[in-house]
């Protein structure tokens, strides 16, 4: 019996349900609740465009170790991040939302 990531949204009170597989790339539920709440909220309140809030984020809480220059991080795709992956990445997004700048995102249940 797979695991499941509860979420509402704050803003449209929509209720996820993630079933979590470890081998599988991140769901579309997941995605949604990335750009369509987590991007958003703090999008609108930082005045950053969400692309440009995305690419911070990568680099924050998915660097990765650029093949070109030693020694040099580079933002990691989320693209093909499993289940377990993007749900932390979520979670360190969150607590850097509500530490950093005094943002409440939604609560991840697990």
């Amino acid at each position: 019996m797979p695991n499941n990531l509860k979420v509402t949204c704050p803003e449209c009170q929509f209720n996820y349900t993630i079933p979590l597989d470890k081998q599988l790339i991140r769901t579309l539920p997941q995605n949604s609740l990335y750009w369509g709440c987590y991007i958003k909220i703090i999008a609108d309140h930082l005045g950053y465009f969400p692309d440009e809030l995305h690419e911070e984020f990568k680099s924050m809480f998915n660097p990765k170790d650029s093949k070109f220059q030693p020694g040099k991080k580079i933002a990691g795709t989320t693209t093909r991040m499993n289940r377990k992956d993007f749900t932390e990445y979520l979670e360190k997004i969150k607590i850097w939302a509500m530490r950093e700048q005094n943002i409440s995102l939604p609560e991840i249940e697990k």
